[in-house]
């Protein structure tokens, strides 16, 4: 720890050559498998040839290149507590519980092999909103001393 930084410096984000280094890192990894298993399930299917490789790795590096520049930066900028609003939370809240009841309605209307898959679908989206409807109706903590 430099003495002659200041705190608020210090806490901004990591350090540039650390932070490309584990944006590089994280973006790579999940390319390389994201994409081997695309390539994996749809060349099993499609009959890919040992020759097609060079796509695969174009799409990988071409991924690589977009994203890590965004990984980079938000390493940079460090870790930021993002507090919606409560308009954003209740409008947040009802896109969730809309997919919910979307999810729901497919669900029932699908053949009944595939409910199981919806309704883990429609109880996550309806549990976000939950989520979102509590952080916009909940009562915020005061300092003040209730009369």
């Amino acid at each position: 720890m430099d003495t002659l930084t200041p705190k608020t410096q210090e806490q901004a984000g990591m350090p540039p050559g650390k932070a490309f280094w584990k944006s590089l890192a994280m973006v790579g990894i999940t390319s390389l498998v994201v994409w081997s298993a695309i390539w994996i399930f749809v060349g099993l299917r499609e009959g890919f040839q040992d020759d097609e490789w060079f796509i695969g790795f174009i799409l990988i590096l071409f991924t690589v290149l977009l994203l890590t520049p965004l990984v980079y930066y938000n390493y940079r900028r460090g870790p930021i507590a993002r507090k919606y609003s409560r308009r954003a939370n209740i409008l947040i809240g009802i896109c969730y519980a809309g997919l919910g009841v979307g999810e729901t309605i497919v669900g029932l209307r699908w053949p009944p092999t595939h409910h199981s898959r919806y309704v883990v679908f429609a109880v996550s989206w309806l549990v976000l909103a939950a989520i979102y409807f509590y952080r916009a109706f909940k009562r915020e903590d005061t300092a003040s001393i209730p009369s």
